[in-house]
């Protein structure tokens, strides 16, 4: 059974592919799982290859800033599953980048107030 926080994130991915389709961005996958790496989506860019976390938050709690203030630890992490997914395109690898988009909710109900794209945030 799905959590409130999982629904929420959800409908957050789902806010997130919507806003980058207007952009005209390609939406190759949701969700994409190896092992225990996970990726939010990934994404063309005309050329590009984008890797996309994607936070949603409830318009009370912290706002902003996410793409600059990872931990650590999710940072690794990110990094792994990014790898992992390159490993399995062979030996031609495009250009690629990763990307935060940060939705906020109203406190009570799901209603994108705001969309936050923070593009080429670094992994290292």
């Amino acid at each position: 059974m799905a959590t409130p926080a999982m629904e929420r994130g959800r409908w957050g991915e789902s806010v997130a592919v919507r806003f980058l389709r207007r952009k005209g961005y390609r939406i190759l996958r949701r969700n994409w799982h190896s092992g225990h790496w996970e990726i939010d989506l990934i994404a063309r860019d005309g050329d590009v290859l984008v890797f996309v976390e994607v936070k949603t938050r409830r318009s009370g709690d912290a706002i902003g800033g996410y793409g600059a203030a990872i931990a650590s630890a999710k940072r690794r992490s990110l990094r792994g599953a990014v790898d992992a997914y390159l490993q399995g395109l062979g030996d031609e690898l495009p250009c690629w980048r990763f990307d935060i988009i940060e939705v906020l909710t109203p406190p009570r109900h799901y209603a994108a107030e705001q969309i936050f794209h923070f593009e080429g945030v670094p992994l290292d």
